[in-house]
């Protein structure tokens, strides 16, 4: 599911949202913001909390699990290109474990 697409220019910003086979729940963003080159301005991110968190996050968004990437979206969204910082801040808040790794 699209969270976020941004794109103002050569500058884009995405983030997307999806359950793995596995039951994890993983927000994925890309980032490309011009400059020197091309392949340092842009990368690839991953948050991932395992299935065994998923129902904490569902019961934080007030959601059942079939509307789990709903509910991220709601929550999300609005922030913009500020989604994905938003995103770890409410983990945190919540003490909501999740794997963070770059592409």
């Amino acid at each position: 599911m699209v969270i976020v697409d941004i794109r103002a220019g050569r500058t884009s910003f995405a983030l997307y949202a999806d359950v793995s086979r596995d039951g994890d729940l993983v927000i994925a963003g890309r980032d490309h913001k011009p400059g020197l080159d091309a392949q340092a301005d842009a990368y690839e991110y991953l948050y991932t909390v395992g299935a065994d968190a998923v129902p904490r996050v569902c019961e934080l968004l007030g959601v059942d699990a079939r509307a789990l990437l709903d509910g991220v979206q709601q929550l999300l969204a609005p922030h913009g290109v500020a989604a994905s910082a938003h995103w770890r801040s409410w983990l945190n808040q919540h003490q909501v474990p999740y794997r963070f790794s770059l592409r």
